[in-house]
């Protein structure tokens, strides 16, 4: 009898582990909001702009997670932030999306935050690259 009893113990903290762990990951499921609009300059092409974006997330410590014809998306986690920003692009705009957490002391995220300081600086870091590659085509 005992050993029915304990066996039953094992197998529901087991199932009650495992529902835990769900919940944490559905909860960790990222939500990418809809953050900026970006003109781009006439006479600049698609490979201009890609490259651009690459240097400018490069440039401020982020990590390239993903670079094709029409996306580039950076990553980067710091102190108690972490966040992964998408841009999405032609010729003509550029759509930058992103999703961003407060991170406890204990690396837990705690809160859905978009690094709007972190926002601001890839914005205007791009504009100031913006106008360098337009300069030097001219």
């Amino acid at each position: 009898m005992k050993q029915v009893l304990r066996s039953t113990l094992i197998v529901a903290s087991c199932l009650i582990g495992l529902v835990s762990l769900a919940s944490k990951a559905s909860a960790a499921e990222e939500v990418s909001q809809h953050v900026a609009t970006i003109t781009v300059p006439s006479g600049l092409s698609v490979s201009d702009v890609r490259d651009s974006l690459y240097a400018v997330l490069l440039g401020r410590d982020w990590m390239v997670k993903e670079k094709t014809d029409d996306k580039v998306v950076g990553y980067l986690k710091h102190r108690h932030n972490e966040a992964q920003v998408t841009f999405s692009f032609d010729d003509k705009k550029i759509d930058m999306s992103c999703w961003g957490y407060k991170i406890t002391s204990s690396g837990e995220r705690e809160k859905v935050e978009l690094p709007r300081g972190w926002l601001k600086n890839l914005r205007s870091d791009l504009n100031k690259r913006f106008n360098k590659v337009y300069s030097e085509k001219q």
